[in-house]
């Protein structure tokens, strides 16, 4: 059985590279596109990505809320951040399927017989199997 540190590193790992995959697709919108209005909860692909990114500099063990600063254990941040990611992301991803720019696999899993699905991406990320399971 693996530790709750390496699966949440592992978990850590793969919402990076489902970002990655992402933003890659993203990057190739052109910038009327990457702002356009959208149905979703954030009204653009940028404006999306944007939560995604403000929510992850805000959370830290110490978060400041409307109340003060509170403090939470890491394993409950880290929970949610990645839940936040998850559910923005497929936002985005969705709204990615109404341009031009083919959405992105984001569901493949981590699988050991896998890894070559996600090789190319790994190297552009400075990722190893090794860095991700600790083997």
């Amino acid at each position: 059985m693996i530790s709750l540190q390496r699966h949440l590193a592992a978990r850590a790992y793969q919402n990076a590279w489902a970002n990655h995959r992402l933003l890659k697709a993203c990057a190739a919108l052109p910038e009327a596109e990457f702002a356009a209005a959208r149905t979703g909860f954030f009204p653009s692909i940028r404006a999306t990505l944007n939560q995604i990114v403000t929510v992850d500099w805000m959370y830290a063990v110490a978060i400041l809320r409307r109340k003060g600063r509170v403090e939470e254990a890491l394993h409950r941040l880290l929970a949610h951040a990645f839940e936040h990611q998850v559910h923005h992301r497929g936002q985005a991803h969705a709204m990615l399927a109404g341009t031009a720019v083919a959405p992105p696999q984001l569901d493949e899993f981590f699988c050991a017989n896998e890894a070559g699905l996600r090789a190319a991406d790994f190297a552009e990320l400075g990722f190893s199997e090794e860095m991700v399971w600790g083997r």
